[in-house]
């Protein structure tokens, strides 16, 4: 026969073998756990560096400066064709349309070399020059 005392404090003796080592366990992590932390990081010394922008800027095109003119209109039958329309200017309206024609013409091409530029085509020589 199984001696029933016994076994039943042979059983608490192992629980509370079972219960210190649990508990003592979990006092060292508690102790030992957070006090072995890792040292803490050194600071991090953050610098803003502003490098320069690698593409020159070029100013931009002269923005045009258009005159304005008028035009004289003849109406169908004011000369020899009955049904046409003639649009004319004076010598002095056309001076101012001929100074416009060469504004658009110079901002056409200060736009085109400033394209050709930043494509990275070869620049040739800057307009006016």
């Amino acid at each position: 026969m199984i001696d029933c005392e016994n076994s039943t404090s042979t059983r608490k003796r192992a629980l509370t073998r079972r219960t210190w080592n649990a508990a003592s366990i979990a006092l060292l992590l508690a102790l030992f756990g957070c006090s072995t932390a890792a040292p803490p990081s050194p600071a991090v010394v953050t610098e803003i560096v502003e490098l320069p922008d690698p593409t020159p800027k070029i100013p931009a095109p002269e923005p045009l400066r258009l005159e304005t003119f008028e035009w004289t209109v003849f109406a169908p039958g004011y000369w020899r064709d009955p049904e046409a329309v003639y649009f004319c200017l004076d010598p002095a309206q056309y001076e101012i349309l001929a100074r416009n024609n060469g504004q658009v013409l110079r901002f056409t091409d200060e736009v085109m070399w400033q394209l050709r530029y930043y494509r990275q085509d070869e620049p040739e020589d800057a307009p006016g020059q």
